[in-house]
């Protein structure tokens, strides 16, 4: 009796008692017993009043169908939901047909069910096959988040075999091994031929000089370990530099919730240069008037593929072993640049861990774009490669202007850039030859009537009766320089922004961004790869822009040039339509800055979306943005014209 007292109260000094009370998930389906279940999670009395806030505070956000189940199944069962971030995917349905995995991805994240992976126990022999189970390793410690002294110091120095003892005890500690390396092949995930454009990229660019680009793959950077006993908890936060991320549970249960903002309709790529401005901070609690969320159950058998730049937490319900990996996709493209943007800017104040050597990695897909399309052409390739349709266009021109301004984005992160400078000119020579050979090819066609009806299917309109559309023929060269003129403003903008945001913050000196030397190098990549100069009317046309976006997604259609269409060349090409598809309303914006970019005044307007749906509007880059007599330079790298072609697109109509 008297060691069981002992015990008792050994238990109690530890701080390890966990609340009666527990917090019930929303519904979730889970695909081993193709049912719909809820689980419980009893937190910590220490942590209780944190935890549940957290919890609750997700699970508010969570949006169901009708009868309280979650969309993705709504959407699996064939009743169909546009909302829903994710799709459910039998592996060997998706393997079957990888086109249109791909394309599933592109729009939705993935949970694929009925994987081959064998599935591991809570055992010293399965931790063994993780690495050494005596080797101390910082970990996160749950408990600690319980201390106003310690809230910030939340890591601990144990092993993997004093995880598994404490996952063995009833009122363990709760701890969290993140990002454990994983010495192994990065070509082990279920989708990985189908899904993983950036490592055939990198095998079929194995010749690029090694005095340029490091050689081998950053197997230590993308391919990871995620260990932590029952009751763990990660807050919100986004993977780095736009990296997809998929998960493997091997054992245990967890909740992984992901998140989108109520102004992200239809899941596309917004850009918002504010995604993680106003109320963001690590771990903050969404208010579900503007955020909606999902969550799935991942256990052994199942796979999650995520979006890059995706808000996610995690809940870990029983002790658990997971396999992950990181990667970059050909259909996420754009969403990829602007994560890698969003963790230049912020760094550490939005994520744990910075992998640098991940720029080399999309230095090494553009060169093997360039390779191919600018070789033999898109056609001939796989999936892979980016077609030559709008979103594959918008996609190569995201990663291309990352490639123009990478040399003042990676100042951000890194001090030391020489080394790379030749990798970067590489890459961006590669996508001017790339932009080059597409515009000998292809032309865009805009819609400047009934665009708002044009705008959801615009190939649709070229022969529906009825229909007021007039049609303007638009130069890509002419199109990707206005796209990366309007991507360096945006980061010059951005970069004060963050400025502004790591002096509120208290960060030390040392981390903030150096503005003044951030501003000039933006203006080089403009001077050499656009010939334009970088003024202050143009970055100042910017701040009165609505809704500010790292990237331009107007509607139009590609066709190649010896199609029959008869279309009027655009004599102004920067009335372009600042427009995406699916936007449905005009977004107001909570900052105001002074012209001078370093300097910044707080509005006292709240940074929310107009709930109006607005009606459409063209906009004139011309008026807004003063661009008034920039003509386009003839010695432009992006933008200039061929003279074999006879033929100025700007001045005359173009008539196959």
């Amino acid at each position: 009796m008297a060691a069981d007292r002992m015990s008792k109260k050994a238990k109690l000094d530890r701080g390890l008692s966990h609340s009666p009370n527990p917090i019930t998930s929303p519904l979730v389906w889970a695909p081993a017993k193709k049912q719909y279940r809820t689980f419980d999670y009893y937190p910590l009395i220490s942590n209780e009043i944190d935890d549940r806030h957290a919890l609750d505070g997700w699970n508010a956000c969570i949006a169901t169908d009708p009868s309280g189940g979650p969309l993705y199944r709504l959407k699996a069962t064939g009743k169909g939901t546009k909302e829903s971030m994710i799709v459910t995917l039998k592996q060997s349905i998706a393997l079957r047909y990888p086109g249109a995995t791909v394309e599933t991805f592109h729009r939705n994240n993935i949970l694929l069910f009925d994987t081959k992976t064998l599935p591991l126990t809570w055992s010293l022999d399965s931790l063994r096959a993780i690495g050494n189970v005596d080797l101390v390793q910082e970990v996160q410690d749950h408990q600690q988040r319980s201390s106003e002294e310690t809230k910030e110091y939340i890591h601990v120095n144990v092993s993997l075999g004093e995880m598994y003892e404490e996952g063995l005890l009833e009122e363990g500690r709760i701890l969290n091994a993140l990002s454990l390396p994983r010495n192994t092949s990065h070509s082990d995930h279920p989708l990985q031929s189908i899904i993983s454009s950036d490592i055939r990229a990198f095998e079929q660019t194995s010749n690029l000089p090694t005095d340029i680009y490091t050689p081998g793959y950053p197997v230590s950077a993308t391919s990871f370990w995620l260990v932590a006993t029952k009751g763990a908890i990660n807050y919100i936060h986004p993977d780095c530099f736009g990296v997809g991320t998929v998960v493997e549970v091997l054992c245990g249960w967890k909740l992984w919730y992901v998140f989108q903002h109520r102004r992200t309709v239809g899941n596309r790529q917004d850009s918002y240069i504010d995604e993680y401005m106003g109320d963001w901070a690590p771990g903050f609690i969404p208010d579900p008037k503007d955020w909606t969320a999902e969550v799935v159950l991942l256990e052994p058998g199942s796979a999650f593929y995520m979006h890059p730049d995706t808000h996610h937490a995690v809940v870990t319900l029983e002790n658990s072993i997971v396999k992950g990996h990181h990667f970059y996709s050909t259909a996420t493209l754009s969403k990829t640049v602007s994560g890698w943007v969003h963790m230049c800017m912020l760094g550490y104040s939005i994520t744990n861990v910075l992998h640098t050597e991940l720029l080399e990695v999309l230095l090494h897909m553009m060169c093997y774009f360039g390779a191919t399309i600018s070789g033999e052409g898109p056609e001939r390739h796989d999936t892979d490669i980016l077609s030559v349709e709008r979103e594959g266009l918008l996609d190569l021109i995201a990663l291309g202007n990352l490639c123009l301004f990478a040399p003042a984005l990676y100042t951000c992160i890194c001090d030391e850039r020489e080394s790379l400078r030749p990798a970067i000119a590489m890459a961006a020579g590669a996508y001017i030859s790339i932009i080059q050979r597409l515009r000998t090819r292809y032309c865009l066609i805009f819609f400047e009537e009934d665009a708002k009806v044009a705008a959801h299917a615009p190939e649709s309109m070229m022969c529906v009766d009825g229909v007021s559309l007039r049609v303007a023929s638009l130069d890509i060269a002419n199109f990707a320089r206005t796209s990366a003129a309007h991507f360096g403003r945006s980061l010059i903008f951005y970069a004060g922004r963050a400025l502004r945001q790591e002096k509120a913050s208290g960060q030390h000196e040392s981390l903030w961004i150096d503005f003044k030397q951030f501003r000039q190098d933006i203006e080089d990549s403009m001077h050499t790869y656009l010939q334009m100069e970088l003024t202050s009317e143009f970055v100042d046309a910017y701040k009165r822009r609505e809704a500010k976006r790292l990237f331009l997604r107007p509607v139009f259609l590609v066709l190649q040039k010896n199609e029959v269409l008869q279309t009027e060349a655009m004599t102004d090409w920067t009335n372009i339509l600042d427009f995406d598809p699916s936007d449905n309303e005009e977004d107001n914006d909570s900052y105001s800055e002074d012209s001078d970019g370093g300097k910044f005044a707080d509005r006292e307007s709240g940074d929310r979306d107009s709930d109006n749906e607005q009606d459409f509007t063209t906009t004139n880059l011309l008026e807004e943005d003063a661009m008034d007599g920039a003509e386009e330079d003839a010695n432009s790298q992006i933008g200039s014209e061929l003279t074999s072609e006879g033929r100025n697109s700007r001045d005359q109509s173009y008539c196959p």
